[in-house]
């Protein structure tokens, strides 16, 4: 793809902003102040880095680029919609088989008690994990719960008008009365299968969170203080209709079958 001749790849570049011109998008511009125009921007940065870059442009939540001394493209709620999988769990695998060295997957799909017909929002992640220095047997094993269709929405902010630092993330979950209820009925479920043949065999602890924490409260408490991510961010600057009030970039009408679904070759359009 390289040797292409319609084609360059320039590395190790910082994109600051997107060049907006009447609401169109002619160009970019790199954190060292060089230019890149072209007919067509496709920004494609990440769900941290698209916001990021859009927000430096001047397209997100007015008061937040306001408070950084960003002008006001459009106001816009880029980075508000930030959603991810809530993950919790791990064990300490036996001595005996502190050799198991090839990694091994399985994941169950799950409904929870308060799903609705055909949905399944939960699954549980089996992963061996190599490194165990962690553990005190020397091996670990994650038997973790996730939520996989969650309702919280956390965001993702400038920390500052520099575009290297890094966006603020807030992952905010889980959030909601249903997400955390989801979480603790799958971490109950996970130690219910720690605690049946073969996994009693191969187990010697539960790391996160400890066998001293047993109550509901108890459990609630550690899953709020010691929640993570699968790290699969998303929606941070999400497409939508003229009705969408997440949407980043709207669109009047839904494309055609053979429409096609780029912008047109002038530039991409932000906003309504």
């Amino acid at each position: 793809m390289r040797s292409r001749p319609n084609l360059t790849l320039p590395g190790d570049i910082t994109i600051d902003r997107v060049i907006i011109r009447g609401g169109r998008a002619p160009g970019v511009v790199d954190a060292l102040g060089t230019v890149f125009r072209a007919g067509e921007v496709v920004l494609s940065a990440g769900s941290y880095g698209s916001p990021a870059i859009l927000m430096r442009s001047g397209v997100g939540p007015a008061e937040d680029l306001r408070a950084l001394g960003i002008d006001v493209e459009a106001d816009l709620p880029v980075g508000r919609r930030l959603q991810n999988h809530p993950f919790f769990h791990s064990f300490a695998l036996t001595p005996d088989l502190q050799t198991l060295t090839s990694a091994f997957a399985a994941q169950p799909w799950l409904a929870s008690s308060e799903a609705q017909a055909g949905e399944l929002g939960r699954d549980i992640v089996a992963t061996h994990l190599p490194d165990g220095s962690f553990s005190p047997t020397g091996g670990a094993i994650v038997l973790a719960a996730a939520v996989t269709r969650p309702e919280s929405h956390g965001s993702a902010r400038l920390a500052s008008r520099d575009p290297y630092y890094a966006p603020v993330i807030n992952n905010n979950c889980p959030a909601t009365a249903r997400d955390r209820g989801r979480i603790l009925e799958a971490v109950r479920l996970v130690r219910r299968l720690a605690g049946t043949a073969p996994l009693t065999g191969a187990l010697a602890a539960e790391l996160v969170p400890g066998d001293a924490v047993r109550t509901d409260d108890e459990l609630e408490a550690a899953i709020a203080a010691g929640i993570a991510t699968y790290g699969h961010p998303t929606s941070t600057a999400p497409t939508g209709g003229p009705s969408d009030e997440w949407a980043v970039s709207r669109t009047s009408r839904p494309p055609s079958r053979t429409a096609s679904p780029w912008p047109p070759a002038t530039g991409r359009r932000y906003g309504p």
